[in-house]
């Protein structure tokens, strides 16, 4: 397996993986969504969306220095359909890549103008691995709410995978 569609495997688990933060989210009663552990949650989901769009924009070479890391988003209504443009613009653009280009430098502007150059690859495995920190937070803080967390663990997502490929194949 060529190492690019390792990460467009790893990809596909995180697309799993935001659909059931989002979904731990929602599961947050109304009465309970005023409350700072609730706004602090969706904060933390805003700040994946935004590392992610800020992570493309860079290295398809479209920098947007304007976008901050972290906002003061209040609510879960916008979120759902900017993770559904991240996948597919994120899988379009591995989908693009090969091997050779991880090694490849591309240019990060940080908003005080300080900049930076990443290989490719480093910022993949970032991509791949950052998110499970901050979705551990959510899970936290939905618990704490007592709204319904689920697992994302990588290996019962292999396992769910495999159970529902031999599923469809003796069907």
């Amino acid at each position: 397996m060529a190492i690019i569609e390792r990460f467009q495997s790893w990809y596909r688990y995180e697309t799993t993986c935001d659909n059931k933060m989002l979904a731990m989210i929602d599961s947050v009663s109304l009465e309970r969504r005023t409350e700072p552990d609730y706004l602090r949650a969706i904060k933390l989901a805003d700040h994946l969306a935004r590392g992610r769009e800020k992570w493309l924009w860079f290295m398809q070479g479209k920098g947007r220095t304007e976008v901050p890391w972290w906002s003061d988003v209040e609510s879960l209504d916008t979120l759902r359909p900017r993770f559904d443009a991240l996948h597919t613009a994120w899988q379009s653009y591995l989908a693009s890549l090969t091997d050779a280009d991880l090694p490849r430098l591309f240019s990060l502007i940080e908003q005080n103008g300080e900049e930076f150059q990443i290989p490719i690859e480093v910022q993949l495995v970032q991509l791949a691995f950052h998110a499970g920190y901050h979705r551990g937070q959510v899970a936290q803080l939905v618990d704490r709410l007592g709204g319904e967390t689920v697992d994302t663990d990588y290996a019962d997502y292999l396992w769910e995978l495999m159970c529902n490929s031999a599923e469809s194949e003796g069907a």
